[in-house]
Formats: C-alpha cells, sequence, structure tokens
C-alpha cells in the first residue's frame, strides 16, 4: 500500500480532506467512525471530537454536510441537526424513499411515486420537477452556485433555479455543475465550451484537445486527442497556453492553486510550481503521486512518508501508516499499517490526537462516488456525478392514453362483438399517435459525466446505402422488334393483408403510449383469415383451375382475449405502475378472484394481471 494508490476507504477519507468547492470549504463536516467494525456510527470533528456517540445503525449510509446530518436506511432518507449534542430528527412534508446530502442549503430528494423535489433545510419541499413544463426532466443534480444541472427527456442537459425555472434550456450534451459562476459543458457538435449562468460562452475549446476540469486558477489541463499516449499542457480561460513544451504525461492541478503534480516519460511522479519548475525536493522520483496539503504542504512516499514544506523540503518522517492524508491545515488522517479500516487523527507534526485507532463507517455507493469523484476532479467537481434519477410518472394519464376505458363489457373499447377490422384500427390509432421522432421516450438514464470532456463531432447521420440494380444481365429485346404484351393475370384483393393465413392471433409491438412501449395482442378461438377458392381461367393456356380467388373473415372465430403488455425503461417504475394498475381496477368493481385474476359483479369476463401484462379474457381458457 503507497501514498496515493488508496484503498477504497482511504480514498474516501481522502476526498473528505481535499479542496473545497470554492477553495475553502469542505463537502462534509462530520466525519462517520465506528469505535468496533460492526457497530454503531457515530460522528466526530476533524480534530478527533466525538460529537454523537453510537447513534445510527451500521447499515445507515450518513454523511453531515452544511450543518445537516443525512441518512438512509430501509425506511428511506431522514434529515437531521445536532442541538445540545441531541439529535433532532427534522420534520419533512413527506416520506421520501430517496435523497442526497446537503449542498449549497438544498437537498434533492424522491418520494414513493418517483417525484424529484428540492427540500430547504428546514424541510419545507421547495418545488417539484413535475412543475417543470417546458421539458420532461428526467434526472437532476445537486444545487451548486444557486444552480441545478437537470437532464431532459431528449438526452441534453439545462441548469434550473430554486424558483423552478429553467434558465439554461436543455442543450448540451455534458455539463459540469456551476463552481464560482463557471460551468463546462459541451455542444452536440462536440465542443467544449465554459460557459457563465447567463449561459454565455466564456471559453470554447479546439477540437483537437481533450479538456479536464477547471481548477482554483482558471485553468484548464489540455491534451491532443489525437495522439494516445501523448503530452498535457495547461491553458487558461482566453485560450493562453501556460506550460507548454513540456513532457508530461499527466499534469494534475485541481489540488492548489500553485502546485501541479506532473508523471513524467518515465513514469516517476514529482511536483512543480506555476513556471514548471520542480519544487524543491519534489522532483519526479516518486512511484507514486504525491498528495498536495491546502496549506502548501505535501505528502509523499520515498520509502518512508514524509511531510514536504511550501518550499518542497522534507519536515517531518511519520511512520505506522500506510498513508498519511490532510484534511485541513491543521489536522492529518493516518491509515494504519495493520488494518487498512483503521485511522488515527493526526496534528501537522504527526502527533496521534485519538486514544486509539477508530473505524470510518462507509457505505452506500452514492456516497462514495459522491467524495470520490471529489477527490479524482479537484474543486467542484465531486458533486457532478451526485443525481437523482426521476420516476415519477402520470398514471391516470398514462392508463387513459392506454387504455380508455375498462368496463363490465370490455376494454380500450373492444368487447366480445368487435370484429378484427374494429381491433387494427384501435390499435394502429394508438400508433398514429405517438412521436415520430427517433428519440426514445425517457431517453439516456445515465450520467454523462467524465472526468474529460473529449472534443470532437457527436452527430451521427444515418448511413445510407444505394441498392445497385444490375442491368446488364437482363435479357432485352432486339432493336425494332415487336414486344408481345402479356395477357394479364387476375390480381387477387385481399382487405385483410396485415392479417397472415391461418392465423388466430394479431399484433403489434412497440408502440409508444405516453412514457409506455407497448405491444397490443388480440386472441382468436380459429383461424381469423380464411382463403376463397374459386374457379381461374388461365388467359395464356385458356384453361381454368381450382385457386384462391380471395379472402373473408372467418364466422367461426371469436375473440378470445385482448393481451396488452407495457413497460417503461426503469424497473421501479414498471412495478409501482402495476401495483397503481390493479388498485385502479379495483376502484371500477373488479375483485380479486384467485391469485392473478379479477372479476367483476356485472360481468362473466375476467382480467389477469401478470407481471407487466393484463389480459381480458373474453372466454375462458
Amino acid at each position: 500500500m503507497r501514498t496515493f494508490k488508496l484503498s477504497m476507504i482511504s480514498l474516501i477519507i481522502l476526498a473528505f480532506i481535499s479542496c473545497g468547492k470554492k477553495s475553502a470549504e469542505l463537502p462534509l463536516d462530520l466525519m462517520p467512525v465506528k469505535f468496533k467494525k460492526d457497530g454503531k456510527v457515530s460522528l466526530m470533528k476533524f480534530n478527533g471530537e466525538i460529537v454523537l456517540a453510537d447513534e445510527f445503525s451500521n447499515e445507515s449510509d450518513i454523511f453531515s454536510s452544511e450543518g445537516i446530518i443525512y441518512e438512509k436506511n430501509e425506511s428511506g432518507v431522514h434529515y437531521y441537526t445536532i442541538d445540545d449534542k441531541k439529535l433532532q430528527e427534522i420534520k419533512l412534508d413527506k416520506k421520501y424513499k430517496d435523497g442526497t446530502p446537503f449542498h449549497d442549503g438544498y437537498a434533492l430528494v424522491r418520494d414513493e411515486d418517483g417525484l424529484l423535489s428540492y427540500i430547504e433545510k428546514s424541510g419545507k419541499e421547495t418545488f417539484n420537477l413535475a412543475t417543470v413544463t417546458e421539458v420532461n426532466i428526467v434526472r437532476a443534480g445537486l444545487v451548486s452556485d444557486g444552480l441545478a444541472k437537470v437532464k431532459s427527456s431528449d438526452g441534453l442537459w439545462g441548469f434550473i433555479n430554486m424558483d423552478g425555472k429553467l434558465v439554461i434550456k436543455p442543450e448540451y450534451v455534458m455539463v459540469e455543475n456551476f463552481v464560482n459562476g463557471k460551468a463546462r459543458v459541451k455542444k452536440t457538435d462536440g465542443t467544449v465550451c465554459i460557459i457563465d449562468q447567463n449561459n454565455k460562452v466564456l471559453f470554447t475549446g479546439k477540437s483537437k484537445y481533450n479538456y479536464f476540469p477547471v481548477n482554483a486558477s482558471e485553468q484548464l489541463v489540455f491534451k491532443d486527442a489525437s495522439v494516445t499516449n501523448g503530452y498535457v499542457g495547461v491553458q487558461n480561460l482566453n485560450n493562453e497556453t501556460i506550460l507548454k513544451d513540456v513532457k508530461y504525461k499527466i499534469i494534475d492541478n485541481s489540488k492548489s492553486k500553485n502546485l501541479m503534480i506532473v508523471k513524467n516519460e518515465s513514469g516517476l511522479y514529482g511536483v512543480i510550481d506555476e513556471k514548471g519548475e520542480y519544487a524543491g525536493e519534489l522532483r519526479a522520483k516518486f512511484e507514486e503521486a504525491p498528495v498536495i496539503l491546502k496549506n502548501g504542504f505535501a505528502v509523499a512516499e520515498e520509502k518512508k512518508i514524509k511531510i514536504f514544506d511550501k518550499d518542497g523540503k522534507a519536515t517531518k518522517q511519520i511512520e505506522g501508516y500506510n498513508a498519511v492524508i490532510s484534511f485541513d491545515q491543521e489536522y492529518l488522517i493516518g491509515i494504519s499499517s495493520k488494518n487498512e479500516s483503521l485511522f488515527q487523527v493526526l496534528d501537522i507534526e504527526g502527533k496521534e490526537l485519538l486514544q486509539e485507532n477508530m473505524y470510518m463507517h462507509i457505505n452506500g455507493s452514492q456516497i462514495k462516488s459522491f467524495v470520490l469523484n471529489f477527490v479524482r476532479n479537484g474543486p467542484g467537481s465531486y458533486e457532478n456525478e451526485v443525481s437523482l434519477e426521476s420516476t415519477y410518472f402520470d398514471f391516470e394519464k398514462n392508463f387513459t392514453t392506454l387504455f380508455g376505458s375498462v368496463t363490465p363489457k370490455g376494454i380500450m373499447q373492444i368487447s366480445e362483438k368487435s370484429n378484427i377490422e374494429q381491433i387494427y384500427k384501435i390499435f394502429n390509432d394508438l400508433k398514429s399517435k405517438q412521436k415520430t421522432s427517433t428519440t426514445k421516450v425517457r431517453a439516456d438514464r445515465s450520467m454523462n459525466y467524465s472526468y474529460v470532456f473529449s472534443s470532437g463531432d457527436l452527430t451521427t447521420s444515418p448511413q445510407e446505402t444505394a441498392i445497385l440494380v444490375d442491368t446488364t444481365s437482363a435479357i432485352s429485346p432486339a432493336p425494332g422488334a415487336d414486344v408481345a404484351e402479356a395477357p394479364a393475370t387476375p390480381k387477387i384483393v385481399d382487405p385483410y393483408s396485415y392479417l397472415t393465413s391461418y392465423a388466430s392471433s394479431y399484433s403489434l409491438n412497440d408502440v409508444t403510449v405516453g412514457e409506455l412501449k407497448v405491444d397490443l395482442y388480440a386472441q382468436y378461438s380459429d383461424y381469423i383469415k380464411k382463403e376463397i377458392y374459386g374457379l381461374i381461367e388461365d388467359p395464356i393456356f385458356k384453361t381454368s383451375y381450382d385457386g384462391i380467388t380471395g379472402y373473408e373473415l372467418n364466422p367461426m372465430a371469436q375473440l378470445r382475449s385482448i393481451q396488452i403488455s407495457y413497460t417503461f425503461d426503469n424497473s421501479a417504475m414498471n412495478k409501482r405502475f402495476a401495483e397503481k394498475l390493479k388498485e385502479k381496477l379495483k376502484t371500477l368493481g373488479w375483485k380479486e378472484n384467485g391469485s392473478t385474476d379479477l372479476k367483476h359483479d356485472g360481468s362473466t369476463y375476467t382480467i389477469s394481471l401478470s407481471g407487466n401484462t393484463l389480459r381480458f379474457n373474453f372466454m375462458s381458457n
């Protein structure tokens, strides 16, 4: 184990302690710790002082930020304050199944219906994202600089303020949160830009470069996108090159305004200043990357872990730890060399402050993502992968659009007496109402966030393949020859071409109805379409023979059932829609009749529910 190649726990601790959002703030204000490995969770100040002892379950996700403690457990999310060393739960307007820690005065939460909202520290709901009518928002992020990024159903990102106003309409394929009034974005044509909160472009990247996040000094590391293992440089927002003609594979300038971690051609790490000169003893000689501290000091390992001052001079050697990391200018965290799950709080001189080593409480993928990306991506970037997906849908609207009505006599205006022509029309009327756009209704739920914003054209156009007809092999009549016109063969008219012969069902698949993808299926008791046979005259040989002269519907075929399968692109939404559908049918007078069937007192028909499928049975199986 080395200084910078840390375990999951060590990296998360590093996230707790690195340079903050506006070069002054930490992402959390209390550390979740445990006295025993499987014990209850306590909260500790950075100097080692225990604020709350054995307060939370070991199964909970705990995160403390901006004076508010976030807990997520099986019952949902909860928020607390500390009053006179006692935990006080904040009263929320309703129950929330999921949520984020507070950031910039707000937390993003999701209720039991999948609806996203922002809440204040008082617990009051500010607004929900369903009230934003301009676009259909399917994902949202943390509030930063008063704005939160939101993703529309067409996969593009924009920004919303806490009045619920869409201040920057979704137009970007990738965005970062605003930090100090600026955000890195990527346009649909692949251009990387930096914008202000008025959507004014402050910086436009060059198409041949990939760009890393903006650091505290408003500089960007860039790299030639066409070279796989090329060198990197540093630019400012005026597109002026700060460092050039340097042969570094990596430059990390995200942790300090004045110092940069670099990796040379030999794979060794060092620390340079803004002039490109090595900082004292921190020249390129380390196998693992040094850690730059907030106070300008650095921690690096060269056989032994050492602390280096602002001039790059080694001032202290620390033993007994796999890693020593700073979380502010006064205190360090040491990861035990005997057990990487244990840590110790040290002062800047390396003196131990805890009576015994403690366990860090790390639980929950979202918290891991929250802090890990803070380490990797620099000031303000840790928030970028924290988001919640909307799983909200308007059930009544989707129900009415899809089913129309469900009565004791039928469904979708289809009854036992409906013929195939009527069913065909009803099914295809639904299809004709779906959007002609090729974009999925709730397209692309992923964050689409990347540490490196690569330039390049993102737009793709369908590849058109020409179908070439070889005319050279065709037999052509000799010039001037008479061409006999062949007698016309009687044409058979099929008014039911959408049906195949001997089929007892008709289906229409992959139809978009509201937010649902739907498969429709009509099942009959016998073949739906029959062939009509008769005498056919052969105009060439002047003879006649028995053959198919047309098609008709089979009067013996009776409608057995209508089956409707529906899906969202989210399993939780599918489950909730199925639950609401069953509740809705009960309000319409349908009662449970067995494990999957529903029956109505005024009907001989039944409804079967299975997973995401409803089948209206006109005949018993």
